[in-house]
């Protein structure tokens, strides 16, 4: 039973994050066009959240790398507190994050997103509120025909709401500002 364990323990070093827990990116490639595949099968809509933390490397220039992790690590919580079961939660990439949200549409994922914007992903070291800026995209509402597309388009909108002042959401032509 000990050898299980620890094989058991390996399998979810290599799979997640250190820091966030979150799955890792190249597990999170493979997780995504799994979940691809089913929806394409299924005919069930998919919605891929791409998550950006604002201006995260004031919080590592002003704060330290210590004070950066702990940002990371709350900002994952906060995620995992507002997501469903099914949902999948990959570190992208230093402060970004993706969400794939199975058999999801846009409406559902802007309601699932609804209950983060309440919740925020946790404070900064110097107790303002983390914010982030929000790209969605799905498969149906934006005839997407690969993972890699959506994901693409995920950041393209995430981009957008960046560049309309942080603190947003893009789910289309729109830029929603969060609470």
């Amino acid at each position: 039973m000990s050898q299980l364990h620890f094989m058991s323990q390996l399998v979810t070093q290599a799979s997640h994050d250190g820091l966030t827990r979150a799955y890792t990116r190249r597990v999170g490639e493979e997780l995504l066009d799994i979940q691809f595949i089913q929806a394409q099968r299924s005919g069930a809509p998919l919605s891929l959240v791409f998550i950006d933390l604002d201006n995260f490397k004031q919080v590592n220039d002003r704060f330290g790398h210590e004070e950066g992790d702990n940002t990371l690590r709350q900002a994952a919580t906060y995620l995992r507190r507002a997501l469903r079961r099914a949902d999948v939660l990959i570190r992208w990439g230093g402060e970004e994050f993706l969400v794939v949200m199975p058999q999801t549409d846009l409406a559902g994922a802007q309601i699932a997103l609804g209950r983060l914007c309440e919740t925020g992903f946790g404070p900064r070291p110097d107790g303002h509120p983390q914010t982030a800026s929000i790209g969605i995209a799905e498969t149906h509402a934006d005839h997407i025909q690969s993972w890699t597309d959506l994901v693409e388009k995920a950041d393209q909108r995430m981009y957008r709401a960046k560049q309309s002042g942080k603190n947003r959401m893009v789910c289309d032509d729109a830029v929603a500002a969060m609470a």
